[in-house]
């Protein structure tokens, strides 16, 4: 039987317990829902996640420059962003030279406070 090492409890799990990133279903789920618990959000939809959402988006600047990108000018796509398992997910788009946005990353609210540099001019 083909087996694998989670990442999280370092057991040897069979290969058809393990998720795309290295965890088995069991450390994925506890996981999941320690996320749930810290972001305070009942369930991914509803009005509750669209204010967190919205909160999330309020705190970054409109425009932003990121570490790692020089010259490149950043904003978060309110319609893109999502929250699942508990956890925001910012979708970043970056101006283009003809003016328009294009999808770039997806991050969460803390990974992008992290990365935000001021924009270029």
């Amino acid at each position: 039987m083909n087996t694998e090492k989670c990442r999280a409890c370092l057991q040897q799990k069979p290969a058809g317990e393990m998720n795309g990133y290295q965890e088995c279903r069991a450390c994925a789920d506890a996981k999941e829902a320690r996320q749930r618990a810290a972001s305070g959000l009942a369930n991914d939809f509803g009005p509750e996640a669209d204010a967190a959402i919205d909160r999330a988006i309020a705190a970054l600047p409109a425009t932003f420059g990121l570490r790692n990108h020089a010259g490149s000018t950043f904003r978060i796509s309110r319609a893109a962003s999502f929250v699942s398992g508990g956890v925001i997910w910012l979708y970043a788009q970056a101006q283009q030279e003809d003016g328009t946005w294009l999808s770039a990353m997806r991050a969460t609210p803390e990974e992008f406070a992290r990365e935000v540099v001021a924009a270029p001019l």
